[in-house]
């Protein structure tokens, strides 16, 4: 499958996403992983105290006793391993989370969910420990978080009852465009439709493999000749605009720029 260059993304956050007061925002240092996983992202957070820290980038809230340092990263959703839990199905990233200094007693996981207060039970968490899965039922449901508390670490995923019915989800729009080959005469962009609660930091993974859990959602084709173009999104069912228009000026490959003074 052809590799894809990420030239442009745009999303869309609820208010209900912000910290709350007494949450501080860190800016986690990113590291890469080696061997099968050197394309994936390591997030590493150094906790200098006891309190509530939210990540920039995932959006994930730890609860910490003290001092400790968190390694977290996301891994792929395996959906038979959720064959036990009845019906089930994963409603954001699996993170595989470890605290060296086991200082870590709540977790507040993301939810892109827009629901009423009484539909907030549809939603619950996956613990992955020696292939076994427990379902966790949350503290508190609040309007961006799951919560749990925590005594042991390893894999932590939100899931949502299938049986419930859908919901609107706030989400994210991403445009990829793919590299141009010479005899092409029409540029490809992917479209991504994903959750807001997929992490923009883990979208470069699109360079090297569409991962199984995002395929692109559609493809926009555009004449070779066309330097920009405009796209927006409509809700077919309400006959409305959930994605105003955009222009979109697109990379062009430097062969191109060849053929075409070879041209004139």
């Amino acid at each position: 499958m052809n590799e894809c260059n990420p030239f442009l993304y745009d999303f869309h956050l609820s208010n209900a996403a912000r910290p709350s007061e007494n949450t501080e925002v860190f800016t986690p240092t990113i590291l890469k992983g080696i061997d099968k996983d050197k394309h994936k992202n390591i997030y590493r957070f150094e906790c200098p105290y006891a309190g509530q820290f939210r990540c920039s980038l995932t959006s994930l809230v730890f609860v910490m006793k003290g001092k400790g340092e968190v390694s977290y990263k996301t891994v792929s959703w395996d959906p038979r391993l959720l064959d036990g839990l009845g019906e089930m199905s994963p409603a954001g990233p699996l993170y595989d989370i470890d605290c060296f200094d086991g200082s870590i007693s709540g977790l507040h996981l993301p939810h892109c969910e827009i629901f009423s207060e009484g539909d907030m039970d549809c939603l619950a968490v996956a613990h992955f420990t020696d292939g076994n899965v427990e379902k966790m039922n949350p503290l508190k449901v609040t309007e961006a978080h799951v919560m749990i508390d925590i005594k042991h670490l390893s894999l932590f995923g939100l899931i949502k009852r299938m049986f419930f019915p859908p919901s609107p989800i706030i989400a994210q729009v991403l445009v990829f465009q793919r590299p141009l080959t010479e005899r092409q005469r029409e540029n490809v962009l992917d479209v991504h439709l994903l959750p807001s609660n997929v992490p923009l930091s883990e979208t470069k993974v699109f360079e090297f493999h569409f991962s199984p859990n995002y395929h692109p959602t559609f493809e926009v084709f555009v004449n070779v000749r066309n330097m920009e173009v405009t796209l927006s999104l409509m809700d077919n069912n309400e006959g409305r605009e959930v994605w105003p228009p955009r222009r979109i000026r697109l990379a062009e490959a430097e062969f191109v720029d060849n053929n075409r003074e070879f041209h004139q």
